[in-house]
């Protein structure tokens, strides 16, 4: 299959920077903050503290993984080899999920924007176009996505800096008082859904076949995308609380703007809503930009239908599976859903998804020492232990906290496991029937 996984590797080690910014700093800092806040009071800036930890240990298994898969879906391969076939199908199953509905939830954040800019129009309109605009250029290659993503995460950056600098100077300390009006526990709590606002430092491993010298840029981007992701989210979740009281964050669509308002002038302003407009647009890019890989190695292997497979001679962009994820995310908006259902439907498949990639990262070693011994990145044994180790039981810790604080979210997340299943089963009884062992697929 090796033959299938590389790219034209056009993506250099700015472009691996803004793809990873521009997925993780989402719309999403700028939308939960105010539905948690209600929840946690003032403090919600520990709640993004805790969701961080998790996300360290993934960085480092992603450098450690790119390196000994430099492959475009190299967390589905790698599953599947190091753990068996049916878990990397149910990887590649949940990494589905939760691209549709990640681009739900980043749609409607983006709608909430843009309609500050354009009150005349429904949200739920707003969105369709919004979701369906960046779909359609996706279309056209990833050479297009990743300049388009380079300029929108350089313009939302601009706006984040402007936002924390005047921010953190005009805080009232009076808004951090009561710390923890609804106890200290609900930092933690809390910290589940806000994790949605860190997750994707490991899609960068997703597009490994196309980043120019893997082994070295993957590991140099994460590094600078975790310092930066982290001092953002410091800085914007205190800001925001400094500037306006936790309670009225809860009702606002446009929080950030909210704020905004209240410090810089009005064409500051429209520049901060423009520029998290841009964030969404950068976030729901780069999802159909790594996600669409996915699946398209899993339509190649045959594991999914060979038609999501197929790419563009044109663009060798893989079109049929960003028509899919974009179809059923445009059904996602046109339903209407509560967004911070899609929050944690995310953040529990995600947590499913990365104890899967742990622990194959962490089998390479004995299983496939040659691949190991090869890799130009490597951690040491023990580094590598506790890297792996880390992110398996923090997946564990935030699961468990999630399915608490969920049952609806957690019981809707087993029945789409459970139709996986069923779905795998048949198509390898499909494969099976055609003299194909699916086991074959991955290799």
């Amino acid at each position: 299959m090796n033959q299938h996984t590389h790219g034209d590797r056009t993506i250099g080690v700015w472009g691996a920077i803004a793809i990873l910014i521009g997925f993780v700093v989402s719309v999403s800092i700028f939308v939960l903050p105010g539905e948690l806040a209600a929840k946690t009071g003032p403090m919600i800036a520990l709640s993004f503290a805790v969701a961080s930890i998790p996300a360290a240990f993934s960085c480092a298994v992603a450098a450690q993984l790119g390196s000994l898969y430099p492959v475009s879906g190299a967390s589905y391969i790698s599953v599947a080899n190091m753990v068996s076939p049916a878990s990397g199908f149910m990887c590649l199953w949940l990494l589905i999920g939760m691209c549709v509905m990640g681009l739900g939830l980043l749609a409607h954040g983006g709608a909430g924007y843009i309609q500050l800019l354009i009150p005349s129009v429904e949200k739920k309109t707003i969105a369709l176009i919004f979701l369906s605009a960046i779909g359609v250029m996706n279309l056209f290659g990833t050479r297009t996505a990743v300049a388009v993503q380079s300029a929108m995460v350089v313009i939302f950056m601009i706006a984040v800096v402007l936002f924390c600098a005047v921010g953190v100077i005009n805080i009232d300390s009076a808004n951090f008082s009561p710390a923890f009006p609804n106890g200290k526990v609900e930092i933690f709590y809390a910290a589940v859904p806000a994790f949605f606002s860190f997750f994707g430092f490991m899609v960068i491993i997703d597009v490994g076949g196309e980043i120019k010298n893997p082994s070295r840029n993957i590991p140099i981007a994460l590094t600078v995308s975790f310092v930066v992701v982290l001092v953002a989210y410091t800085l914007m979740s205190t800001s925001l609380v400094g500037l306006v009281p936790w309670q009225q964050l809860a009702t606002t669509d446009a929080s950030i703007s909210e704020a905004a308002s209240r410090i810089l002038p009005q064409w500051a302003v429209a520049f901060i809503t423009f520029a998290t407009i841009m964030a969404a647009a950068s976030t729901i890019n780069s999802t159909l930009m790594i996600y669409s890989r996915d699946i398209q190695i899993g339509g190649k292997a045959e594991v999914l239908p060979q038609v999501l497979g197929v790419c563009s001679e044109k663009t060798d962009s893989p079109n049929a599976a960003i028509l899919l994820v974009t179809g059923l995310a445009l059904i996602l908006v046109w339903m209407d859903l509560d967004i911070s259902q899609y929050a944690f439907f995310v953040v529990l498949a995600a947590m499913i998804i990365q104890f899967l990639v742990a622990l194959a990262t962490l089998r390479v070693k004995t299983r496939d020492k040659t691949r190991y011994d090869n890799a130009e990145f490597k951690l040491s044994p023990r580094a590598l232990g506790i890297s792996c180790g880390g992110l398996m039981l923090s997946s564990i810790v935030f699961l468990a906290v999630g399915i608490f604080q969920s049952s609806a979210i957690s019981m809707f997340l087993a029945a789409y496991i459970i139709l996986g299943m069923i779905y795998y089963c048949v198509r390898r009884s499909i494969l099976s029937s055609r003299g194909t062992d699916i086991a074959m697929a991955y290799e």
